[in-house]
């Protein structure tokens, strides 16, 4: 069928312009055009995908509307052709922050202290020398999780949202406090862990989050990639470790296990008392200070570790330099950082040299 046209063979754009704006910043416009059948190959390779839309402003696009998909022909009944053109493009570069209401949740401090135990019989192996107590402390926050919508031309990396933790975050019991920021100690949380535990409770820690809920879906509209991401912060609980409490000096009875002369001294096993690092040997008003495993020498008499065991085990020490076939007090206390403890008392009398067995006392 034949047609008679009158006037331009230029590509028409028609009335009807419809626009849509989406949360992201992504722009959506659809139009139609229609030029002469006998152009459509003409047009049809003018107007295609990743082209800019044609006889159009742009708006409310910032930096342009590209064609996507290809369009759709139809080939309508007075001779016309019409091409159904959608073009996409972005009303902003920052697109749509959404904070979610506060979900309330707790993390956990923790913490172990040792101490000694008061009941400790060093001839028991199976009685611990200190006790073990763990200590927790909950605290409540608020949790915001945020979600994130934007435009980005396509292929683009995806750049991590600035304001991530201006909008998600976690704020301790409802308040201003902000997780991210706060560093802790334990003596701040637990205040029975004082200056008389170590390491040393002033040490602090920072709150640490987990990101269980970080994650991005990018689909593409040609030129353009809408982007969504998806941000939620938790709380994860802090644990400050053990600590020992060496505030109380270790226990007199804790410390001689048995005595056993020799012609010029003594051999005395020891079990190591809870918290200590070291004993006082006094012998006849001179008292030496020995840390486990090393040796002493005093004006009168000198004291060495043959040995060093466990917590759990004896430590033998050898007095040498003593006169044979005398008797003698040794008092041994075990010490700390924080002082020397109560003293036990061991009475022998040393051997004479070359045979006799001795007695001791």
């Amino acid at each position: 069928m034949s047609y008679i046209y009158h006037g331009t063979s230029d590509l028409i754009a028609l009335p009807g312009r419809t626009v849509q704006t989406y949360p992201s910043g992504l722009v959506r416009v659809e139009r139609s055009f229609v030029c002469r059948k006998a152009d459509v190959a003409t047009y049809r390779d003018q107007i295609k995908a990743g082209d800019e839309m044609p006889l159009d402003d742009g708006a409310p696009a910032i930096d342009g509307l590209y064609i996507f998909p290809d369009p759709q022909e139809v080939s309508r009944p007075d001779g016309f052709a019409e091409f159904r053109v959608t073009a996409y493009g972005r009303s902003n570069t920052t697109g749509q922050r959404v904070r979610s209401f506060p979900k309330t949740s707790f993390f956990t401090f923790y913490a172990n202290f040792n101490v000694p135990n008061p009941v400790y019989d060093p001839n028991d192996t199976s009685s611990p020398q200190t006790l073990l107590t763990p200590v927790r402390k909950d605290y409540y926050y608020d949790q915001f999780d945020a979600n994130f919508r934007f435009c980005i031309p396509a292929n683009e990396r995806i750049p991590v949202p600035t304001d991530i933790r201006e909008i998600g975050g976690a704020f301790v019991e409802g308040t201003d406090i902000d997780l991210f920021t706060q560093s802790f100690s334990a003596a701040e949380i637990f205040p029975n862990l004082n200056s008389a535990f170590v390491p040393s409770p002033a040490a602090r820690r920072s709150a640490r989050f987990t990101t269980p809920s970080y994650g991005s879906q990018r689909t593409n509209f040609g030129k353009f990639d809408e982007i969504f991401v998806s941000y939620s912060v938790r709380a994860a609980d802090i644990d400050f470790g053990t600590f020992s409490n060496v505030g109380s000096a270790p226990a007199g009875n804790q410390i001689i296990n048995s005595v056993r002369a020799t012609p010029n001294g003594a051999v005395i096993e020891l079990a190591r008392a809870a918290f200590s690092t070291g004993i006082t040997v006094e012998i006849g008003g001179e008292t030496v200070s020995l840390a486990y495993g090393s040796r002493a020498v005093g004006g009168t008499f000198i004291v060495r570790f043959l040995g060093l065991g466990s917590l759990r085990k004896t430590n033998t020490i050898l007095i040498t330099g003593l006169d044979e076939n005398t008797v003698y007090t040794a008092k041994i206390a075990a010490f700390n950082v924080n002082g020397s403890g109560g003293s036990a008392s061991a009475s022998f009398r040393t051997l004479i040299a070359g045979g006799d067995t001795g007695v001791s006392v």
